[in-house]
């Protein structure tokens, strides 16, 4: 099953091809024409449903490879099962330049999770983020520098939740940093706002389900839901799925600002039940290690670039961080996103 090594092109010319088969209407939107990277789109049901469905993948490039397995194995399995009511829409690989790149971060260097904004105003970065700046962005290639050790006594000085919310949640002063959003509207939000939101104006409710991995215990699925959505709809979704809903009022260590669900909340009506979304996350390891990878990866393609032997070698463990090669966990994690899918009617 090891999904974890496939490619950016490999797994778009999976999903185009089982779109075709089960008959789906497929549109390609172009981030980078020249590079031939897009968001690729498949859509079944009429125009005029009332109840829609969208599965996306790969807002975070290096998650890309799960979320596409993902995919690919709906249509398989569970497309024919769906109500002839509901329209399904598949968003594939959100941010195809991560994805084909192995990195979390867009052409731009943007955490497109944290880029989200209608206003040109953008939060105010976390003074300790600026502090931290030379542990979290060094400048040089990938070498052993005690990171962990050294990452473990700034916990200890501050707290894991001061640390999360400052680290995590979103920066906008170091654009070569982690965990940046950017100073303009990405590419991504600008194709969403002219391809995707036209299309969920007329639909009665909404259900998206956008794929994640890396938050949380190993193998552990959680669906986060955010700030802004109506009381009704956190009590049906936790009626549904029990103990794996994480309501807006559950502490996940950090809240994030210009997130993708958080935008689309306010342009489509969360507060009124209209529009659901559902982080869909599977965890993998510990906050330190993945923060470790994303740290290497990051130095690397700024010291040494795409293609680079040690660009490869991060991208490498960065994969690992996101998608374990663990066959058990990549049993469990497909089986468990597919249940919830699945019980979505």
């Amino acid at each position: 099953m090891d999904f974890a090594t496939a490619d950016y092109a490999s797994c778009r010319h999976a999903f185009r091809q089982l779109a075709d088969r089960y008959g789906a209407h497929q549109e390609a939107w172009p981030i980078d024409e020249a590079a031939d990277l897009t968001i690729d789109a498949a859509v079944w049901g009429p125009e005029n449903a009332r109840h829609t469905m969208i599965i996306s993948s790969g807002l975070h490039g290096a998650e890309g490879p799960f979320g596409s397995h993902i995919q690919q194995r709906w249509m398989q399995t569970a497309l024919e099962q769906r109500p002839q009511t509901t329209r399904l829409i598949l968003l594939h690989a959100l941010n195809p330049f991560g994805f084909a790149h192995r990195r979390r971060f867009d052409q731009d260097n943007l955490d497109l999770n944290r880029a989200f904004f209608d206003a040109p105003q953008r939060p105010d970065t976390a003074e300790l983020y600026g502090r931290l700046d030379p542990l979290l962005n060094p400048p040089g290639p990938p070498r052993r520098d005690g990171f962990l050790l050294r990452a473990l006594a700034v916990v200890a000085r501050h707290g894991l939740r001061k640390l999360g919310q400052a680290i995590v949640a979103g920066q906008y002063t170091h654009p070569r940093g982690l965990f940046y959003g950017g100073q303009q509207k990405s590419a991504l939000q600008e194709v969403l706002e002219t391809r995707l939101l036209p299309r969920l104006q007329s639909s009665a409710a909404t259900d998206h389900f956008d794929l994640h991995t890396g938050l949380g215990k190993f193998c552990q699925l959680r669906l986060l839901m955010l700030p802004g959505v109506a009381s009704e709809a956190v009590h049906a979704a936790v009626k549904l799925y029990g103990d794996q809903v994480m309501p807006p009022q559950t502490d996940v260590g950090y809240q994030a600002r210009g997130t993708l669900g958080g935008w689309l909340q306010q342009r489509l009506g969360a507060s009124d039940g209209r529009y659901r979304y559902y982080c869909v996350e599977v965890g993998t390891y510990s906050v330190l290690k993945v923060l470790s990878a994303l740290r290497d990866e990051n130095r690397a393609w700024f010291a040494c670039g795409s293609g680079a032997p040690a660009h490869e070698r991060a991208a490498e463990a960065l994969i690992e961080r996101f998608q374990p090669a663990d066959a058990r966990w990549q049993t469990q994690a497909t089986e468990q996103v597919m249940a919830v899918l699945n019980a979505c009617k």
